[in-house]
């Protein structure tokens, strides 16, 4: 059969077809999840080949040989390509054109390579900053409610959410913050958050963008899309990603304006101020017209109830916390100028605090003073008071200027009134902090501007042990599944007959490739619980798995996710029983009001930082009884109640045992918080993700067979990298396909890996090969606080199975392994059958339930029985429990075990025989087992029959 192979391509709208010289083999290089490149691409590429420089082929590629010519294509980028062979499209990717060479006799060849849309997409991502994609579908209006929507899943539709946590304080100032804690309900003593004078501010608030987000941008950064079970999960969808790329506190946001305002004064706020016989407290000034005012924070007259006819207002709210600066002057005439033994004082002040605008009483301090005197001798002329200061003002705070016009000699009276008005007065403020308030939020700039997308997509194939693969019939799809759910996904195919006829076979043990030590650890950063856990033994990471294997052969070390650093949750920081108006920076372990600190502890002082990408869930945590917080600016905040919304390592809180995922690799070190919360007890993720992988190529049953066999071209469509293969009864995965030649019937190398029973058969329960966690000696705290706070460490872990492999997690004693057996035999004896039940390890114990053989070999009806609580006693004793099917009411039943299909050695093993066991009676077997080897099979034998 002549096979017809060409390279169908696309350029500029156009689709061309370039004939492959059938003499030159295109091969294929096909790789999995090879064993030593752990949480990588992979994908299908062809090595580099040639093309003939045929009339087609050359225009196409614009006569590249030619050395004036310009603008060739796939030389500069690759180009979508499709392999065709017959009219059948193999694979379909892009294509780069390596070289062209042409020799002296003008014969002209085309050397490229083409590879799949995985790698495709790898290298079209390689160079994109995820900064610079589209994220203008994100884009929205920072305010203290689009925070609170958030929490609630209304911003956006859940894709932006604002997590309370602790950032720490520009350059560690906090005073103009309040502490994120919480004082005693119902208090407004300190600067608490639930202190009704203090809310949180806008600006310690950062946006965390949703995991599934993430990925819908980066991919329609280069043109893809993608699908796949692990990303249409519900704890998918409530993964976040949070960043923080500045120093200071608040997001990055461009067109943020400076909260200055500029107000006057004219004849249309003509207003008396009468001459008092002292000082006083003075009397609120109007500057009722506005001129300027650009993040409307400044209000110039409020009219009070009706029967008052004095507007006030004329004051200016700050928007955000920080240092400003604020002028302000009056002109009059000298109201003296006829009065012969009277002298007055103008006094002018600015104060900041709080001036509700419809009362006459306020609370605030002066920072900023200045007066004049008047008498008659200063005559029948007009004068300019002004005032100047800077101050920090918090954010809520209002700032505004008051006159005190009195008499420091003489009798007042109304001729005396100071009149203001006549002439123009302004009040302003000349500079501020930058406020973010009211501006528009661009998710991209949130990130790290040097931030690769590529990096943020490898980061997640580690964190959660991903393979991405071409979705079969569509080039811009890719497929993203979980490795172990993607191998168990994978057909069943046997090569029993390929083997048969192998050119060469070579067998060795994946311990050879593997490295000695793995390390599953989060990236490193100066954040306090990071730095407290990294200074102390052994030195590594909170949430650190140090695996090791048992064999010694494996040599090196390797680390898998190392791009997200750790969220790590603890007590709310601040709260100092003892003197509350003295903050202090120790950790309440006492208080389930949790959250992430992600500040640096400097001399003292938690300062913000630029922190790592962390990647959490969306977690909602209920306040402590009868506490609440306040968000927002005082006289405009929101009252929060009942839960608050935070980002954490776990999936819910308080945590479910066994069920709450949790993102960290090792979930025994020691908490930040004392609270009932259970954060030690949830799924970590080296069990959910990366355990049985792992264990798969480090068990000691575990090999890799290379083989040279025969394949025709058309069989390499035929082969997924998941497919399941058998040769002789035994199961294996692809690990590498290399030199496939799809030009022609050719020999090819295959790398197989031997199948781990629990990618097999889910219904087998198999023993945790044997990579043990190493005990990680608590960490001892260190730093300039001596502070409660708990240590994190990893507590010693359970003893690991015996079975050599690399220990990666604290394997649970007594998980069983099972061979399920098919043959049933029946016994010639009365209505008794014997039943051959299963296989079972002593090093384990595991529950299994075993339905009887076929119809024929049951007597009275076949029957369902559950054998549970296997377990292997310090003392040499084996139990078994058996519950009696409730469709029997009498039978005897006689129990007996072999080893390894020997009779066990005289008196080692007693028989157990039970006469009339009723309908749910529950019995238990005890069998002695000394002098057995915890590595040998057992096999069960049960006789019954009815009485």
């Amino acid at each position: 059969m002549t096979n017809d192979l060409i390279l169908r391509v696309e350029y500029e709208g156009q689709t061309y077809d370039l004939p492959v010289d059938n003499e030159i083999p295109l091969r294929i290089e096909m790789s999995a999840v090879e064993s030593q490149q752990l949480g990588n691409f992979f994908g299908i590429g062809s090595q580099t080949f040639s093309l003939p420089g045929l009339k087609e082929t050359n225009r196409f590629f614009n006569y590249a040989y030619d050395v004036a010519s310009d603008d060739i294509p796939a030389m500069y980028n690759t180009i979508p390509c499709s392999v065709v062979l017959n009219g059948e499209t193999l694979l379909i990717g892009s294509l780069q054109l390596v070289q062209v060479v042409s020799d002296d006799r003008g014969f002209v060849t085309y050397e490229v390579q083409v590879v799949d849309k995985v790698v495709q997409f790898e290298q079209a991502l390689g160079s994109k900053l995820i900064s610079n994609a589209d994220w203008s579908a994100y884009d929205h209006i920072f305010t203290s409610s689009s925070i609170l929507d958030s929490w609630s899943g209304n911003l956006l539709s859940g894709s932006v959410y604002y997590p309370l946590a602790h950032y720490g304080y520009p350059e560690g100032e906090r005073e103009v913050y309040p502490n994120i804690a919480l004082t005693i309900s119902g208090s407004n003593l300190g600067s608490f958050i639930n202190n009704l004078f203090t809310p949180m501010q806008t600006t310690q608030f950062l946006p965390a963008i949703r995991l599934k987000d993430t990925l819908d941008v980066i991919f329609d950064q280069v043109g893809f899309t993608y699908t796949g079970s692990f990303t249409e999960t519900a704890d998918f969808e409530n993964l976040y990603i949070l960043n923080k790329p500045n120093e200071g506190l608040g997001i990055v946001a461009t067109g943020s304006i400076q909260p200055t305002f500029y107000a006057a004064m004219g004849s249309q706020g003509i207003t008396s101020y009468p001459l008092q016989t002292q000082a006083t407290i003075g009397e609120r000034v109007s500057y009722q017209s506005e001129i300027s005012d650009p993040t409307n924070s400044y209000t110039p007259i409020y009219t009070e109830t009706p029967t008052s006819t004095d507007p006030t207002g004329s004051k200016f709210t700050a928007p955000g916390t920080g240092e400003y600066a604020f002028s302000a002057n009056i002109t009059a005439f000298n109201p003296l100028w006829n009065s012969p033994g009277v002298t007055g004082v103008v006094k002018m002040d600015l104060l900041v605090g709080s001036m509700p605008c419809n009362a006459d009483t306020f609370s605030g301090t002066v920072f900023a003073s200045n007066t004049f005197t008047l008498n008659q001798s200063y005559g029948f002329n007009t004068f300019t008071l002004s005032v100047n200061g800077e101050r920090t003002v918090s954010q809520g705070q209002d700032v505004w200027v008051i006159v005190d016009w009195y008499a420091t000699q003489g009798t007042p009276s109304p001729a005396h009134d100071l009149q203001l008005g006549y002439f123009f007065n302004s009040f302003q403020c000349t500079s501020g902090p930058v406020s973010y308030e009211g501006v528009t939020v661009n998710m991209g700039q949130q990130w790290n501007p040097q931030t690769k997308s590529l990096d943020v997509i490898k980061g997640l194939l580690q964190q959660f042990n991903l393979v991405m693969i071409p979705e079969v019939g569509n080039k811009s799809v890719i497929r993203i599944e979980q490795f172990d759910d993607w191998i168990r996904q994978g057909e069943v195919k046997d090569w029993t007959y390929k083997y048969d006829t192998a050119k060469r076979i070579s067998i060795n043990h994946t311990v050879d490739e593997l490295e000695r030590e793995v390390l599953l650890q989060n990236a490193e950063d100066n954040d306090r619980f990071s730095r407290i856990t990294k200074e102390s033994s052994p030195n590594y990471q909170y949430g650190t798995l140090r695996l090791l294997a048992n064999n010694n052969i494996s040599q090196g070390e390797k680390k898998i996710g190392d791009y997200f650093a750790p969220v790590i949750l603890g007590g709310a920081v601040g709260y100092n029983a003892g003197d509350i108006s003295n903050p202090t920076t120790q950790v309440d372990v006492t208080t389930n009001f949790v959250y992430p600190h992600l500040y640096k502890l400097e001399n003292d002082k938690l300062t913000s930082f630029p922190f790592k990408p962390r990647i959490g869930y969306k977690v909602d945590n209920n306040f402590p009884s009868g506490q609440y917080m306040y968000l927002g600016v005082y006289g405009a905040s929101e009252l929060i109640t009942g839960s608050y919304s935070t980002i954490a390592n776990v999936s819910e809180l308080p945590v479910v045992s066994g069920s709450s995922n949790d993102l960290h690799y090792n979930n025994t070190y020691s908490l930040f918080t004392g609270a009932a919360l259970n954060l030690n007890d949830g799924v970590n993720n080296f069990d959910n993700y990366w355990k049985t992988y792992l264990d798969a190529l480090y068990w000691e049953g575990s090999k890799k067979v290379t083989l040279d066999l025969f394949f025709e071209p058309y069989e390499y469509k035929q082969i997924q990298l998941n497919d399941r293969i058998l040769i002789k009864g035994q199961a294996y995965r692809i690990n590498k396909i290399s030199g496939f030649n799809i030009s022609y019937r050719d020999v090819v190398t295959v790398e197989l890996i031997k199948l781990y029973p629990q990618y097999w058969d889910l219904d087998i329960v198999v023993p945790a090969p044997g990579p043990t966690p190493t005990p990680t000696p608590t960490p001892t705290p260190t730093g300039p606080t001596p502070t409660p706070t708990p240590s994190p460490t990893p507590t010693p872990s359970p003893s690991p199975t015996p079975t050599p492999t690399p220990t990666p997690t604290p394997t649970p004693v007594g998980t069983g392994i099972f061979e399920s057996v098919a043959s049933h035999q029946t016994s010639a004896v009365g209505c008794q059958y014997i039943q051959y039940v299963s296989q079972l390890s002593l090093d384990g114990m595991s529950t299994r339930t075993h339905v009887n053989g076929p119809s024929s070999q049951c007597c009275g009806g076949c029957e369902v029985e559950t054998y549970n609580s296997w377990s292997s006693g310090a003392n040499g004793t084996l139990t078994v429990s058996r519950t009696q099917p409730s469709s029997i009411a009498a039978e005897a039943v006689y129990i007996s075990v072999s080893f390894n299909g020997s009779v066990p050695p005289s008196g080692s093993v007693t028989p157990n025989y039970f006469a009339n066991i009723s309908a749910g009676d529950v019995v238990n077997y005890t069998f002695n087992l000394n002098g057995i080897s915890a590595t040998e099979k057992i096999e069960l034998f049960i006789s019954e029959g009815n009485i």
